[in-house]
């Protein structure tokens, strides 16, 4: 009878210490969960950054081309206004 009781208790103890474990195990998955759920937020916010990044960089190479392209065109319309000028004074210096 008493040999009984003890397996009753201890049969009590190894289901409280597997609803104990149990509930250990849920809380690792929940953990693991939102670990998961932290890491894949973070992979498409880096992956955001980096297509931003791609984005200023395409940007930054556009103004720099427009840049060369306008000293292009000012350095010609440069050099046509000093022909111009060189031909005026050469007009003006055959009339002496």
């Amino acid at each position: 009878m008493a040999e009984t009781t003890i397996l009753h208790q201890e049969i009590t103890l190894l289901k409280l210490r597997i609803s104990s474990l149990e509930s250990q195990r849920n809380k690792l998955e929940t953990e693991l969960s939102v670990a998961v759920s932290e890491k894949n937020q973070s992979d498409n916010t880096a992956k955001k950054l980096m297509d931003e990044l791609k984005r200023c960089e395409v940007a930054c190479r556009t103004l720099e081309l427009e840049i060369l392209r306008e000293r292009r065109t000012s350095n010609a319309a440069m050099a046509k206004i000093e022909q111009l000028e060189n031909e005026l004074a050469d007009a003006f210096s055959d009339d002496d």
